[in-house]
C-alpha cells in the first residue's frame, strides 16, 4: 500500500466521519455509476436508519462485526471502508449461522479508486 495511507480497524474516533464516507460512496456507487434512480426520500431514510453515526456505533461495539478502514495520512480523511460480519441475514442449509461470515459492506470513494485499496482491504477481510 502506498505510505500515504494506511488499513486499520475502526475505531470509535471514526464514528462521524464513517457516515459520510458512506453517504459519498453509496450515491458514488449506485446512483451515479449505476445511474439507479433511487428516490431521494428512500435514500435519505436509509442513511438515517443504516449509515447513521449510531448505526456505525452499534456496528462498533457488535463483538461479532468488523470495520477496517483505508484512511489518508496527509489530510486524516478516510477514503475506503469494508465490514464484516455473521451471515445472519443469510437463511440456506449450507450456512452455519454461528460460525460463517460475510462481507457486508466494501465502498471506497471515486477518487481513490484503482489504487490497490479493494484488494488490500479484501485480503484483511478474508483473514
Amino acid at each position: 500500500m502506498n505510505e500515504q495511507f494506511f488499513l486499520r480497524c475502526d475505531g470509535i474516533s471514526d464514528i462521524n466521519a464513517l457516515p459520510q464516507l458512506s453517504e459519498k460512496t453509496f450515491r458514488e456507487t449506485f446512483t451515479e455509476d449505476f445511474s439507479i434512480a433511487y428516490p431521494e426520500n428512500d435514500l435519505d431514510t436509509y442513511f438515517h436508519s443504516s449509515a447513521s453515526p449510531e448505526s456505525f456505533a452499534k456496528k462498533l461495539i457488535d463483538s461479532k462485526r468488523t470495520i477496517w478502514v483505508i484512511q489518508d495520512k496527509r489530510n486524516d480523511e478516510l477514503v475506503a471502508y469494508a465490514i464484516a460480519g455473521p451471515c445472519d441475514d443469510i437463511r440456506h442449509p449450507d450456512v452455519d449461522l454461528k460460525q460463517d461470515e460475510q462481507i457486508k459492506a466494501l465502498f471506497i470513494r471515486r477518487d481513490h479508486r484503482n489504487l490497490g485499496f479493494g484488494k488490500q482491504l479484501m485480503n484483511i477481510v478474508l483473514l
